[in-house]
């Protein structure tokens, strides 16, 4: 079985810095969920950065000292080689920016070095389950929160295993996490619940997040597998974007790759109005998890993955959205992205008074798009598969 056991730390900066930022709107956000910031600040253990304090605080290759405080927890983990699961890149940030250099390096390739070498280890492998559920194709058309996700993912679970589709998960919580978050799990993630009751669940407190996002891992490993997992493992989820980013594999000039690479179909663009963004949000929706199913990319435009296991399927699933929602534009990702480049290389030209105006592309245009890339996948994949 699975035993589940919970840390909670208040962590507070060390003396290694002068000062540090914190918004008003975090404080008050820290607050509404039950953060005691009195006891943050009187009891919260410091924590150092290993470049201030290597060299300064303790030798370069030695264990941290007593003083350099939740730096030595890092280090132990860092030692002990064990994989890291996160729910969005920005608790893994936020660590490194926290223990390793205060200025984290903006170069997706630098992001890479730096973890594949913290500590002269570096991480053995990371998942992110943000990007992790599009594993199973009953939660990719979820949104991304992790109570919401969770909660569907055990529901999801449940079924399979009563059709003999999914492993076991037979876990336990420790005593002492069982007696802080056992009635909040019970409610977080019983029927009925919603994201207006987070606050009485438990939601956004780290210890709790923490527990979701090891649950929910367990949950998308019961029902996809090791192998399937394995596909996402080192890649990281990025917002309101069609990439993330593979650490650890990233080749030479590519800033990412496609986060839905590994699903049979294509990515589109479509622009909305005002007026047309509900009703289109809701025809998509209504088409069907296994057709298409979409990610907000601004009030104006989404993101829509269409759903095809062959390239006639591809082209049939576009067309009906394509006829279903008039006034919508649709553009592949790939158009729409060189569109905007076009855009904003015009608008710089003309010094701020670009409107270049946008070409139509036709429904013909369209419909040839999904088959090329679909086609560009399945070269990709085997190129993967062969090394």
């Amino acid at each position: 079985g699975i035993q589940f056991i919970t840390y909670s730390v208040l962590c507070f900066p060390g003396t290694d810095r002068d000062s540090f930022e914190c918004r008003p709107t975090a404080l008050r956000f820290m607050r509404q969920h039950g953060l005691d910031l009195n006891a943050w600040v009187d009891e919260g253990v410091q924590y150092v950065c290993r470049e201030t304090a290597e060299g300064t605080w303790y030798k370069v290759g030695d264990d941290p000292p007593e003083q350099c405080g939740l730096l030595r927890l890092w280090h132990a983990l860092i030692k002990s080689e064990r994989p890291l699961v996160f729910h969005t890149p920005l608790d893994l940030l936020f660590l490194l920016s926290a223990f390793e250099c205060r200025t984290l390096p903006r170069n997706p390739q630098d992001l890479t070095t730096l973890v594949k070498n913290i500590g002269g280890i570096g991480i053995p492998c990371i998942f992110d389950t943000a990007l992790l559920h599009l594993v199973v194709p009953a939660l990719q058309a979820k949104p991304q929160k992790l109570l919401e996700l969770t909660r569907t993912a055990q529901a999801v679970w449940q079924q399979a295993f009563q059709n003999e589709a999914a492993a076991d998960v037979n876990f336990t919580l420790e005593e002492r996490t069982q007696q802080r978050y056992g009635q909040q799990l019970e409610v977080g993630l019983g029927p009925g619940n919603n994201d207006s009751s987070c606050c009485s669940t438990g939601a956004h407190e780290a210890g709790f997040d923490s527990l979701l996002t090891a649950m929910l891992f367990m949950y998308l490993w019961a029902i996809s597998g090791t192998d399937k997992v394995n596909l996402f493992r080192d890649r990281l989820f990025l917002f309101q974007s069609a990439e993330c980013l593979p650490l650890k594999s990233l080749p030479n000039g590519d800033p990412g790759r496609g986060a839905f690479d590994f699903l049979d179909g294509t990515v589109l663009v479509a622009t909305m109005s005002a007026e047309s963004r509900d009703v289109s949000m809701r025809t998509i929706a209504g088409g069907g998890d296994e057709r298409c199913f979409y990610r907000k990319m601004d009030e104006s435009r989404l993101l829509v993955f269409v759903h095809g296991k062959n390239d006639q399927e591809i082209v049939e699933h576009t067309r009906e959205l394509a006829v279903q929602m008039p006034g919508v534009f649709w553009e592949g990702l790939d158009a729409w992205r060189t569109s905007v480049t076009q855009r904003r290389a015009a608008a710089w030209q003309a010094n701020g008074n670009g409107n270049a105006a946008r070409q139509q592309t036709s429904l013909q245009d369209l419909l040839q798009q999904p088959v090329q890339k679909h086609q560009q996948q399945q070269q990709q994949q085997q190129q993967q598969q062969q090394e």
